[in-house]
């Protein structure tokens, strides 16, 4: 869409807007570290246990691997400046997209060899703490879906405020 926009002298503007709405937690910084770093650890180990047995490629093996070294680099954040990092829901939801990322990469790897044992072992592990982390995000977050209005006026909102930016 940008692509169009720019061919033709024109700006694309493509909000990302939160169709969810959270409650505050209380998460201290190191809780947080503790968990990205464990994060870090589950797909590290799985993808190495696994290297070997795969047998097609993936677009999510490069983005978990990605995904872990951003946990990693958000750990050390935390414990260096714990002050401005506590209470943050990413301390929750990057894990989850790890997670989930790398149950994509074993689901393709199973679709390719569907019985092999280690693999299904592998992807019993990830699904298991997938799930155990989605319960406690889902407890301490309370999500509750925006309105459409709410969202289409973000939306707005932001498309408003980057025309009034760049009209001086």
């Amino acid at each position: 869409m940008h692509y169009a926009a720019r061919r033709n002298g024109a700006l694309g503007v493509v909000p990302e807007v939160p169709m969810w709405r959270t409650t505050p937690i209380s998460l201290p910084a190191e809780d947080g570290a503790r968990l990205r770093e464990a994060a870090a650890e589950l797909c590290t180990g799985v993808l190495d246990r696994v290297e070997e047995i795969s047998t097609c490629s993936t677009p999510y093996l490069p983005a978990v691997r990605d995904v872990v070294k951003i946990l990693r680099f958000m750990a050390r954040v935390s414990r260096e400046h714990p002050d401005m990092s506590a209470d943050q829901d990413l301390n929750l939801l990057v894990p989850l997209r790890a997670a989930g990322m790398l149950l994509s990469h074993l689901d393709a790897q199973l679709a390719a060899n569907p019985l092999h044992s280690v693999l299904l072992q592998e992807r019993d592990l990830v699904e298991e703490q997938f799930s155990a982390w989605l319960r406690a995000a889902e407890h301490a977050l309370q999500p509750e879906p925006n309105s459409l209005a709410q969202v289409v006026g973000y939306q707005l909102d932001t498309i408003l405020g980057v025309a009034r930016t760049l009209g001086g």
